[in-house]
């Protein structure tokens, strides 16, 4: 038993949630070893000899600090390559970043970030086409759940003909080539 505010020492007898379960050799509590707050060792429990004050777990669950099990971290790790559009005002400011912005090593520009919500300019079709030319150019919205391109961008994704708009349907090309 601890005394309030005693420093722990070891947390015996609880399940671990998360990928560090798998370098455990089996399914069963553990105690959880600290030294000033920090893990130091995990092992079967009475494996180890106690250390300091025992918090005894009785089977509870312990879940890593700041764990997230949504986290888009491909889309993290891809921002690197893209263009930052958080900070454009228009869909003209958006189009004109883009067509100074690196080809990326797969022929393609990308940007993330913007809001075409708070635009007083349409995100069209045309804007972009003018600003990119023939370099596929995908903008990808700050929610993550939609993407202006352009006609080269959608000739790449086996779209034949786009309509112009936010709702319009594209007809995709039943001869794509990969």
């Amino acid at each position: 038993m601890t005394g309030r505010g005693a420093p722990i020492g070891m947390i015996r007898g609880i399940r671990i949630v998360g990928g560090e379960r798998d370098f455990l050799a089996e399914d069963e509590p553990v105690d959880i070893h600290l030294d000033g707050g920090l893990i130091i060792d995990i092992a079967p429990t009475g494996a180890l000899p106690a250390r300091g004050e025992v918090l005894d777990a009785e089977g509870a669950w312990a879940v890593p600090g700041l764990w997230d099990n949504h986290v888009h971290t491909v889309q993290w790790a891809l921002s690197a390559q893209r263009v930052p559009l958080g900070d454009v005002t228009t869909a003209q400011e958006a189009a004109a970043r883009m067509s100074d912005a690196a080809i990326l090593p797969d022929g393609r520009r990308v940007g993330s970030g913007y809001r075409d919500a708070l635009w007083p300019d349409a995100p069209t079709l045309a804007v972009l086409d003018a600003a990119t030319g023939e370099v596929p150019t995908y903008l990808i919205n700050a929610d993550v759940h939609s993407v202006w391109l352009n006609s080269a961008a959608l000739r790449r994704e086996g779209y034949e003909h786009a309509v112009e708009g936010c709702c319009g349907k594209a007809r995709r090309s039943r001869s794509r080539v990969a």
